[in-house]
C-alpha cells in the first residue's frame, strides 16, 4: 500500500473506492455534527477528540477524490456521503440528546393536577400567574434533560392536551 491513503486498499474494484469515499464522508460529517453540538455545550476535550477524527476521515476521503479527478462517481460518492452524513449526524445527536431544554407551558386549565403529575414524574417546576389575550393563564417553567423531554411532553399531553408549550 502506498503512503497516499488508507482508502487505496479499495482501489482493486472500481466501485469499491467510491463506496469507501461515501462511507468515509458519512462518518466524518456525522462526527462533525456531534462535535459542533459538543462545542456548543462546552465539552472541550470530547469536541477536540472528535475534531481530530473528523479531520482524519475527511483527509482520507478528499485525497481519494482528488487522486482521480476524472471519475464522476467519486464526486457523487463524496457529495452523497456529505448529505447522508448530515442526516446520520442529526439522528445520532437526537439519540444522545446532550444538554438541557427549557420548557414553557401555558394553560388556562389550572396547574394543580398537571404540576402534581409532573412533579411525581420527577420534573422540577416553577409556576407563574399570567395574563393572556383572553384573560388569566398559568405558566409552568421547567428545565429538563433533553433525554427526558419526551417524558415531560407525554405527561403534559395526558393531563392537559390543550396546553401550549414551547
Amino acid at each position: 500500500m502506498s503512503p497516499h491513503s488508507f482508502l487505496e486498499i479499495f482501489s482493486g474494484e472500481p466501485i469499491l473506492l467510491p463506496i469507501a469515499i461515501f462511507f468515509a464522508r458519512i462518518l466524518d460529517v456525522s462526527v462533525g455534527t456531534v462535535r459542533i453540538v459538543m462545542v456548543a455545550r462546552g465539552h472541550k476535550i470530547g469536541a477536540s477528540l472528535l475534531g481530530f477524527v473528523e479531520c482524519l476521515l475527511w483527509t482520507l476521503a478528499v485525497s481519494q477524490l482528488l487522486a482521480d479527478m476524472r471519475d464522476p462517481i467519486r464526486y457523487l460518492a463524496f457529495a452523497a456521503g456529505f448529505a447522508t452524513g448530515n442526516y446520520v449526524g442529526l439522528k445520532i445527536e437526537e439519540r444522545i440528546a446532550l444538554g438541557l431544554a427549557v420548557i414553557r407551558v401555558i394553560t388556562r386549565q389550572g396547574t394543580a393536577a398537571l404540576s402534581e403529575a409532573l412533579r411525581n414524574s420527577g420534573f422540577g417546576l416553577t409556576l407563574v400567574d399570567g395574563t393572556g389575550r383572553e384573560g388569566k393563564v398559568d405558566i409552568i417553567f421547567s428545565i429538563v434533560k433533553r433525554k427526558r423531554l419526551q417524558g415531560f411532553v407525554a405527561v403534559l399531553n395526558r393531563m392537559d392536551p390543550n396546553a401550549f408549550y414551547s
